[in-house]
């Protein structure tokens, strides 16, 4: 299918219908029995339910969702779950009813004349179900159908016969035409020009025209003056936005949350620009309607792909404190179920999850099939570009600054060739300077630690050990503040110990519900003066410890970035530590003061719970040194490693003057990368691992599941078409049957939405509707902005 742009009722709970008013007839108790005594069903239990129950249980009307007059429908139950259990009347829904002592409960109904059920009847249908409800094959499933004109197929009505055939311009003036002259009223007039260009700028772009757009339209006296004003205006960006607003008014869309706290989507305004980008570009209604509802499942989706279910994000968001997650989540699904049925096949499906839908044909089972399609969709974040322009615009920056790089690494390559023929030299040359130096032995005396304290509303409890104890609050980030005092002479670093503590998640040393901690950055500032009026930042040359998460190093804490730091995964429960060694020790005289700062600043709570902190007296030639650069000095020349050629090359690299020039270049131009123009959107994005299994909601409950359901549609319409017979239907499926050309639905509903919108508004050229075709590609008539090959289904000037 390939057509182009342009109350729910009180819910009365009904557990079981009456679907017996039963008279008895004391000829079928006996004597239509089979000849092997079993019971006959088409003599003695079919004609007891055609009498008395297909009124309200068959063919024409479903009450509850359940049907008596096929074998498949009645197995299957209705709302409240499978009535007739074969071989178990205690089981089944219906001999409990038949036999209830609560006349609330008992079927038929007090106000059936049959009510009771007579014994005689009752232990027909006992031992019918004992024998297994032994239904003949006449009598088993067909496909639900109706003859409202609504469902029946689309198809082409010839534009009728009018007299005036001198108005018409097109097929659809002929249906205007006809009712104007059946009630004897004659078409109005053909606007003057000056009404024509208000009436077209509204219609199409929903602004006035401006005055010196008015005067060269009514001047211009050639035969395509109109067409050409037409195809201007549809060419228009402002096209798009004027008619977009009416889709994003059907999909409820809005950029804050709703609710009290009615927090702002900022990226809300993205999705509203790629439905007014698709009407620009007239993307075809199917293509519209599947990227929407499945987009993110298309082959190969890309980011535009998934931007479209964005369309499933408007529902409220409650991010009120103590809400039920699931009960608010289990509503958003409810709510893109509502949206779709109204939408797409104009029925109110909401009205059936707390029961069968009253009116329409819409089982509560049928509602709960179509909630299992979005069930298993989970609300997820997409980066998205956040223009075809700006994307533009950022390949080419991003070209020359590739090749930038380029020429730099070049350099930097043939510097780094240059350097290995001499790195045998460098290296005696490195060796010879670290035996110059002392080496004085390394110790780790205490702090006196004067304050500690913490932001983020957690306390800072000294132990007495001397370690502190992290408390109260467990914000997602926090800094913790610590000052103290030493009258050592050189100190040439601070130890941090991590500990563990019974109160912590699974003894720590973090505070996060696995132990683990991400230690951001760890800064010490030091003072002659307990005010800090003159402070020096300490340069660290280096760091070590004990263990480090693969990819968290105790040096990602002095790099001065936030999204790096130590972390021990997965050695939780356990004490570490970590050095940091200062470039150059501190002075030795008088008494000095510290301020040390510990930023964890990764989120998710991922702070310290337990720490001491020591300083570091004495030193080592290698101080200041990266680890990997010691261990491969340490290693016999021609039993190195390729990795560990590689770390001298490049510590000789970043110690020679035009080397360190090269790499110096390289940062800066690293820093003025172009940065991609994206925006995280709100999307959609299937469930992969462990999917949820779906239910029907008694009265629309969430803690009340009963039935077991599938992923299906509506029995009333054309049946679903899986991509895959081995796997359960999904969203791509149901996005398939919308726009199935058996689906009669959606053509007739899309009609129904813009007809009204233009309309009421009058027409291009007259007063009555009408629409000249335009030559512009996109070939839109101008009376509601679709398309001219979309052609008026049969019946559609019913409703």
């Amino acid at each position: 299918m390939r057509f182009r742009w342009m109350s729910c009722l009180l819910a009365i709970h009904v557990t079981l219908p009456a679907f017996f008013i039963l008279t008895v007839a004391v000829w079928a108790a006996e004597g239509g029995a089979k000849p092997d005594g079993k019971i006959d069903f088409q003599r003695q239990i079919q004609p007891l339910l055609a009498k008395h129950c297909y009124e309200c249980h068959g063919s024409e009307t479903q009450e509850a969702g359940f049907r008596l007059d096929l074998r498949d429908k009645a197995l299957l139950g209705g709302d409240s779950g499978p009535a007739i259990v074969p071989g178990d009347p205690a089981g089944s829904q219906l001999f409990d009813r038949i036999t209830a002592t609560d006349e609330d409960e008992r079927m038929p109904p007090t106000w059936s004349e049959t009510s009771p059920l007579a014994p005689q009847a009752i232990e027909l249908f006992r031992r019918w179900i004992v024998e297994g409800a032994n239904w003949p094959a006449a009598f088993r499933a067909e496909r639900i159908t109706s003859d409202h004109w609504a469902y029946q197929p689309l198809g082409r009505n010839a534009p009728p016969e009018v007299k005036n055939t001198q108005w018409i311009r097109n097929g659809i003036d002929n249906f205007v035409l006809a009712r104007l002259e059946a009630a004897g009223i004659d078409p109005s007039e053909e606007a003057d020009r000056h009404t024509l260009i208000k009436r077209l700028f509204y219609d199409l772009i929903g602004l006035p025209p401006e005055p010196e757009q008015v005067d060269p339209f009514v001047d211009d006296r050639s035969p395509d003056a109109y067409e050409k004003l037409v195809n201007r205006l549809l060419a228009s960006p402002r096209f798009g936005e004027r008619w977009g607003r009416h889709w994003l008014d059907k999909a409820r869309f809005a950029d804050s949350d709703g609710y009290e706290k009615d927090n702002p989507r900022p990226d809300a305004w993205r999705w509203r620009d790629w439905v007014i980008d698709a009407v620009n570009r007239d993307m075809p209604f199917d293509e519209f309607t599947v990227r929407q509802l499945a987009g993110d499942l298309l082959p190969e989706a890309g980011p535009i792909d998934r931007l479209a279910t964005a369309f499933h994000r408007q529902t409220l968001t409650n991010t009120e404190g103590g809400v039920d997650q699931e009960e608010f989540r289990v509503a958003a699904v409810k709510d893109r179920v509502d949206t779709t049925g109204a939408i797409w096949l104009g029925l109110t499906v909401g009205c059936a999850q707390c029961h069968s839908h009253k009116y329409d044909q819409i089982t509560q089972r049928e509602y709960y099939q179509l909630f299992a399609f979005f069930n298993n969709g989970d609300e997820a974040t997409a980066e998205v570009p956040t223009s075809d322009e700006a994307t533009a615009r950022y390949e080419e920056a991003k070209k020359k600054h590739d090749a930038k790089s380029a020429d730099l690494a070049a350099k930097l390559a043939d510097r780094r060739e240059a350097l290995s023929e001499t790195l045998p030299f460098w290296e005696a040359k490195l060796r010879t300077k670290l035996e110059a130096v002392p080496e004085k032995p390394v110790e780790f005396p205490p702090l006196e630690i004067l304050s500690a304290k913490s932001d983020g509303g957690a306390t800072l409890e000294r132990l007495d050990d001397g370690s502190y104890l992290a408390g109260g609050a467990n914000p997602d980030r926090a800094t913790y503040t610590i000052i103290a005092k030493s009258g050592l002479g050189e100190i040439s670093g601070v130890r941090l110990q991590t500990l563990t503590h019974d109160s912590l998640p699974q003894q720590g040393p973090g505070r996060v519900d696995h132990g683990n901690f991400v230690l951001s950055e760890f800064r010490v500032e030091t003072s002659k003066t307990e005010d800090f009026k003159q402070i020096a930042a300490i340069e660290f040359a280096g760091a070590e410890a004990d263990h480090a998460q693969a990819g968290w190093p105790p040096t990602g804490a002095i790099d001065g970035r936030t999204d790096t730091g130590w972390a021990v995964a997965p050695q939780f429960g356990r004490d570490h530590w970590a050095v940091f060694v200062a470039g150059s020790p501190l002075g030795s005289e008088g008494t000095k003061y510290l301020k040390i700062t510990l930023s964890f600043q990764y989120g998710s709570r991922h702070t310290l719970g337990r720490f001491r902190l020591k300083a570091r007296a004495g030193s080592k030639p290698s101080d200041g040194l990266p680890s990997e650069l010691v261990e491969a000095l340490a290693a016999v020349p021609d039993r190195r490693s390729e990795g560990q050629k590689r770390v001298l090359l490049d510590y000789s690299l970043s110690q020679d003057s035009v080397g360190k020039k090269l790499l110096q270049e390289i940062a800066e131009h690293e820093k003025k990368e172009p940065r991609r123009p994206v925006v995280a959107a709100r999307v959609i994005a299937q469930r992969c691992t462990e999917p949820r299994r779906n239910f029907v909601l008694n009265r629309g409950d969430f803690l009340q599941p009963t039935i077991e359901v599938s992923p299906n549609t509506l029995e009333v319409l054309p049946p679903l078409k899986p991509r895959s017979p081995e796997a359960l239907p999904d969203r791509l499926d149901l996005a398939h049957w919308v726009v199935d050309p058996a689906n009669p639905l959606p053509p007739r509903v899309a009609v129904n939405h813009l007809w009204p919108i233009f309309s009421a508004k009058g027409s291009c050229r007259r007063s009555t509707i009408s629409a000249p075709a335009a030559s512009h590609p996109r070939t839109r008539n101008c009376w509601t902005g679709l398309p001219a090959a979309l052609s008026l289904p049969d019946g559609a000037g019913k409703k």
